[in-house]
C-alpha cells in the first residue's frame, strides 16, 4: 500500500518540475532489478511494487499518465 503513495509522490514530483528527484527514483528503481533467475525482495519490490503501481491510472493526478514515465526508464525496467 505505501508504494501506491510512493507512485503518487513520484508523479506529483514529475508534475512539479522536480526532475532530478524523478530521475533519481528510476536510477534506484534500475539499480535494484536483477536478472529473473537472481529475483530478490528489492527487484521484486522495484517490479511488482514501483514498476506495476506506475502502470495504474488510478495513481496519476493532474493530467499525469504512466506513459510519460517511459522516457525515465533504463533498460532492465523497460524488459521488467
Amino acid at each position: 500500500m505505501w508504494m501506491g503513495s510512493f507512485v503518487r509522490h513520484v508523479v506529483r514530483a514529475r508534475l512539479d518540475g522536480r526532475e532530478d528527484e524523478v530521475r533519481a527514483v528510476f536510477a534506484v528503481i534500475e539499480e535494484a532489478i536483477e536478472p529473473s533467475q537472481q529475483m530478490g525482495e528489492e527487484s521484486n519490490l522495484a517490479i511488482v511494487g514501483f514498476l506495476e503501481d506506475l502502470q495504474n491510472g488510478n495513481l496519476h493526478s493532474g493530467g499525469s499518465t504512466p506513459s510519460d514515465f517511459r522516457p525515465y526508464l533504463g533498460p532492465k525496467s523497460l524488459k521488467a
